[in-house]
């Protein structure tokens, strides 16, 4: 009690002379007007010194994964609202966002609800056409003219392995392949696969298969549900989405640079402003739009691995998946070690691909699943040389994602605002600009 009231009189003490001491600059100020700058700056320094000393508290890899989970759900983000978040002032954002994209190699990109896509391809098919046009067009063409679908193939090599350069070469001429990568255990490749249906994603792993039939394939091709993460997309894919030109030319530009202003968008499409926002504005409300976020490019966890789970029990499962979900959210006080995580239907049962610190950690997280989950058989492969594309690994906010909206549901956790104020309130200050 006494430590406390001397730690009182101490902080009263501090603030009467910074009073006295303000009194003292104002007066000044009223006798000799070339002063009032001078306090002015005085002022700027002392509230700068308060907002640093806030962070006082925490190591500089608290606050730089802080400022990688804004930027993960909200790429554009100013260095107003890195400050607000992390407690500092605005030139320690700016300086703190610089040391990060250096440090981490972080490339800004859109993250794409491939799944949205058909909607805007349909509208822009049926646009021109009247009704009953529609319904006998819509018969004949439709299916497989709109849309994309996500698939994972997983293949063995049982005669010898391929040079990376003749994977490469296999795959050269086609769009489908956004990921590709040589594994390290069960399987030897690993591909994330886009295309316009089963049909052509067959055919794509048909033409991979004869251009390496020395080495004697054996394949797995699952089409799968993504339910976190993202792997970013190649402009090759990007150019063949059929929607409507402003839309296209604005995810190009985000896939270029996704910190890009929207102005700067426009004048390199040679689009008017207000186009360019309108698509923002739509692409977004509709959620094909994620998020603008990014990629490291040099992430500091380097053991990478792809844990495939499957099961024989569906509804004992889903019975246990809210405690692994709980352990999937929680904030364990470093990087998030999920990249992408998505379901497969053949077997039941998902695949992770992870990105973990050590090997131990790869191991504790095999048997955290196992023991949350219980009813899985768990394949763990290492990831060695990523040959197409680039993995997804960020420092996402877990509260943004779909497993904690799952359990927010159910009330295991505080329900969260699906769009944070910031991110609103960038964009109708980018609309005011265009304005």
């Amino acid at each position: 009690m006494k430590r406390c009231c001397t730690r009182l009189r101490s902080v009263c003490s501090t603030l009467l002379l910074m009073c006295i001491y303000l009194q003292f600059l104002i007066c000044k100020t009223l006798i000799f007007p070339e002063n009032y700058i001078y306090l002015i700056l005085n002022i700027d320094r002392m509230q700068a010194k308060t907002q640093d000393n806030n962070q006082k508290g925490r190591s500089r890899e608290d606050s730089y994964l802080e400022a990688l989970k804004v930027l993960s759900y909200n790429g554009k983000a100013s260095f107003d609202t890195i400050a607000k978040v992390l407690h500092t002032t605005k030139t320690t954002a700016y300086n703190q966002f610089k040391d990060l994209v250096d440090e981490y190699g972080l490339k800004f990109v859109p993250e794409i609800n491939i799944d949205g896509i058909w909607k805007y391809e349909f509208i822009k098919f049926t646009r021109p056409h009247k009704k009953r046009e529609i319904v006998e067009e819509a018969l004949e063409s439709l299916p497989d003219a709109i849309g994309f679908e996500e698939y994972m193939i997983l293949i063995k090599f049982l005669n010898g392995k391929p040079k990376n350069e003749e994977i490469l070469n296999a795959i050269s001429n086609s769009y489908e392949a956004q990921f590709v990568a040589t594994l390290d255990g069960e399987y030897d490749l690993v591909m994330y696969v886009v295309a316009r249906n089963y049909m052509e994603a067959d055919r794509f792993l048909l033409s991979f298969d004869e251009k390496m039939s020395k080495y004697n394939i054996v394949s797995e091709m699952d089409r799968i549900m993504p339910a976190f993460g993202f792997f970013p997309l190649s402009k090759k894919l990007i150019e063949r989405f059929n929607i409507p030109e402003s839309y296209l030319d604005l995810l190009l530009g985000l896939s270029d640079n996704g910190r890009e202003e929207l102005k700067a968008i426009a004048a390199k499409f040679k689009r008017e402003p207000d186009r360019i926002m309108y698509a923002m504005e739509r692409l977004r409300d509709t959620g094909i739009l994620k998020h603008v976020t990014y990629y490291e490019e040099k992430p500091k966890y380097n053991v990478r691995a792809l844990i495939k789970l499957t099961t024989n029990n569906v509804s004992a499962f889903l019975k246990n998946r809210n405690k692994w979900f709980l352990d999937m959210v929680k904030d364990q006080g470093r990087h998030n070690e999920y990249i992408f995580v998505a379901d497969i239907s053949n077997p039941t049962g998902i695949l992770m691909f992870m990105n973990f610190e050590t090997k131990k950690d790869l191991s504790s997280f095999v048997k955290r699943l196992s023991d949350n989950l219980k009813v899985i058989k768990t394949t763990t492969i290492g990831i060695k040389d990523v040959l197409v594309g680039h993995l997804g690994v960020r420092n996402f906010d877990m509260r943004y994602s779909m497993q904690y909206e799952i359990l927010a549901n159910q009330n295991l956790v505080p329900k969260m605002k699906k769009e944070p104020k910031e991110i609103e309130e960038e964009y109708k200050e980018e609309k005011d600009l265009l304005d």
